[in-house]
């Protein structure tokens, strides 16, 4: 479960992780901000961090979206410090969304992971 708050550009992010089925959680905290984009598209840039059961980590998220007519398509591209001794940093681009407006009453949606 994610949260937000934010006033103008700044915000604060909060999220739970549980999986019953492995036993896996994760908690994050994390301040980030808002912008703009030439040609109309928007970015955020979050710094958190995270407590997860085999170490803490620092996390940075850069979330660009760009729009071009009806269609607006967007990542997240995403790195993780190790705080504890555990072996190297990762950073990776996990999601790419694609959401396609077509008239007033139908959109189209589409997620890739990698």
């Amino acid at each position: 479960m994610y949260t937000g708050y934010g006033y103008r550009p700044a915000f604060i992010v909060g999220a739970l992780f549980d999986n019953p089925r492995t036993g896996y959680s994760e908690q994050i905290i994390g301040i980030g901000g808002r912008a703009t984009l030439p040609g109309g598209g928007s970015q955020f840039v979050v710094a958190a961090v995270a407590k997860a059961p085999e170490s803490r980590y620092l996390q940075f998220y850069y979330v660009p979206s760009m729009s071009y007519r009806r269609l607006t398509l967007g990542t997240t591209i995403e790195t993780y410090v190790p705080l504890v001794a555990v072996p190297g940093a990762e950073l990776g681009a996990d999601v790419l969304i694609g959401i396609g407006q077509f008239g007033d009453k139908v959109c189209l949606s589409f997620c890739a992971f990698s």
